[in-house]
């Protein structure tokens, strides 16, 4: 089994680019990156609201601005991001979770079980419930 840490750059990074979509108003939903197993890398998820509508070549080619207005103070690249839609079974378990227990912000799940899924391993942005 191959292990890949997740590090304290990659960290701070995911979170500068999040905090900058913020302010264009691009606001994910959900914010965490995640490692299954057999895979070689991390990948940093965003759940977008408006994916459904506006499309996800639209959705990522705004991030992809954002990301490259940051410039070489954050390295992240496209291919470390998955825009997911927030009705995904991942995003809904963790927005329940989130509903019904502490905070998972800043959280660190590592072979944690949340509804039906387990989370191998994950740090946890942010998650928010929909709009009422």
């Amino acid at each position: 089994m191959v292990s890949v840490e997740l590090t304290k750059d990659q960290i701070e990074n995911g979170a500068r680019l999040i905090e900058a979509l913020d302010a264009e108003g691009l606001s994910p939903r959900a914010a965490l990156w995640m490692h299954e197993e057999g895979r070689l890398r991390w990948t940093l998820v965003l759940a977008e609201d408006d994916l459904e509508s506006r499309g996800v070549m639209t959705v990522l080619g705004d991030v992809q601005r954002v990301l490259a207005s940051l410039g070489d103070g954050v390295d992240l690249e496209l291919h470390d991001i998955t825009l997911v839609r927030p009705e995904t079974s991942l995003i809904r378990s963790l927005v329940r979770a989130e509903t019904r227990g502490p905070s998972l912000a800043g959280a660190r799940l590592m072979g944690d079980w949340i509804e039906d899924r387990i989370f191998e391993n994950a740090y946890v942005y942010r998650v928010r419930k929909p709009a009422a």
